[in-house]
């Protein structure tokens, strides 16, 4: 369902799922998903690399290292986060007409 890094195909290629349920703000879902995974996993990272560096670390080079996870996280993680937001999404509202693309016109 991973069209390229930052889009998600238009529909499941096997079930013929739309990502976005056919509404427009669908994607915040997955925005906030994403920050919250993405960022409780670069503090965890961080959080890692100062116990191992501990009794001396370098504070700079920890300081800087946490801009580069804040930023880099989100990104590596999206693709996956909407999915699992979309899995959230189906478990708590389950499919219902137009969730597969039958009444869109572009749907094959």
């Amino acid at each position: 369902m991973v069209h390229g890094w930052l889009r998600l195909a238009d529909a499941c290629p096997g079930c013929g799922l739309r990502p976005d349920r056919g509404e427009p703000d669908h994607f915040l879902g997955g925005y906030v998903v994403n920050l919250g995974v993405a960022e409780f996993l670069a503090a965890v990272l961080w959080a890692a690399w100062l116990g191992a560096a501990w009794p001396d670390p370098s504070w700079a080079l920890m300081q800087w290292s946490a801009a580069v996870l804040v930023i880099a996280m989100p990104v590596a993680l999206y693709p996956f986060t909407r999915l699992v937001f979309l899995a959230i999404d189906l478990n708590f509202q389950p499919t219902r007409p137009g969730d597969f693309g039958e009444d869109d016109p572009t749907y094959k």
